[in-house]
């Protein structure tokens, strides 16, 4: 998995800069450059659009944006990870995309405004766009300013569902991301769509079944370096419950591109995911066959 440049938006909110923080934090073991991407749009409604000098004020943008922009560079400095200012005008979900291919990047990092979910970004209503249309991993910090410590990686986990075949990015992403700190990683599937009096009386067989196959199942760079667990229970709470009790750092799960729910693991959504997680979350381009996270 290449990840030698690393994108993050920004819209110079303390969201959104400890969204770049998070990424220089990352950027650093692996020798990477982060971009700062900025989209400035402007659309006066009524009586301002035609009032309005819009050459102008876009100028004016512009310069505010390029400053601001410099102001961040500075600020991350002392890591020591190179950085490039990215500026473009027009609306941010589209010129987001756009920047993606045309920087390019490998991986996207960025700040959401956790209190109005993902419908809200810091840069605006970009996450569907994003997802749905997804090339390139995307990394969403919900409560960016609680969740920067998290760069520290001690614990990443992989959510996949049967059959893995389509989610080996997923693992391989998991496994990327472990290895830049030396953390544990963990396989977690949860066990769902059993009917109730199939599972009660045999549940614990049942998880030990799962949990051996899921293991045999794992591609052979992991085999031996990743621990298992499978968790029987209501699929997106679940995993948000795990994660919050085993004091994860990362969260990577798999999605379907150009999917109009773009839902992730068989009906929990991707807003419910990344706004309620207590950690970063790594959506990853996967395959689209089988039950894909």
């Amino acid at each position: 998995m290449n990840l030698q440049r690393i994108l993050c938006p920004v819209d110079f909110s303390r969201a959104s800069e400890a969204a770049a923080d998070y990424a220089a934090a990352i950027a650093q073991p692996l020798g990477a450059t982060v971009g700062l991407v900025h989209a400035v749009y402007a659309e006066p409604a009524g009586s301002y659009g035609q009032n309005l000098d819009l050459d102008a004020l876009y100028t004016a943008m512009r310069g505010e944006a390029l400053s601001r922009m410099q102001r961040l560079q500075v600020r991350l400095g002392p890591s020591g990870v190179p950085t490039e200012t990215i500026l473009r005008e027009g609306p941010v979900a589209q010129e987001l995309q756009a920047a993606i291919g045309a920087w390019p990047a490998d991986l996207v990092v960025m700040a959401t405004h956790g209190r109005r979910g993902v419908r809200r970004w810091v840069l605006g209503s970009a996450a569907l766009d994003l997802l749905q249309g997804l090339r390139v991993p995307l990394l969403t910090l919900g409560q960016a300013q609680e969740q920067q410590a998290r760069s520290r990686l001690a614990h990443v986990v992989a959510a996949v569902d049967f059959p893995l075949a389509p989610q080996a990015s997923v693992l391989e992403a998991a496994a990327r991301f472990a290895t830049l700190r030396g953390g544990r990683l963990t396989v977690l599937h949860v066990m769902h769509e059993l009917g109730v009096g199939a599972r009660r009386p045999y549940e614990e067989v049942l998880v030990d079944a799962l949990a051996q196959r899921l293991a045999a199942a794992l591609p052979d760079e992991v085999q031996g370096r990743v621990e298992v667990s499978v968790e029987p229970g209501r699929l997106g709470e679940r995993v948000l419950d795990w994660a919050a009790r085993e004091n994860v750092d990362l969260l990577v799960l798999g999605a379907r591109p150009r999917e109009p729910q773009a839902r992730l693991l068989a009906g929990a959504t991707v807003e419910r995911l990344l706004c309620a997680a207590s950690c970063p979350v790594l959506t990853v381009p996967c395959g689209t066959a089988g039950a894909s996270l």
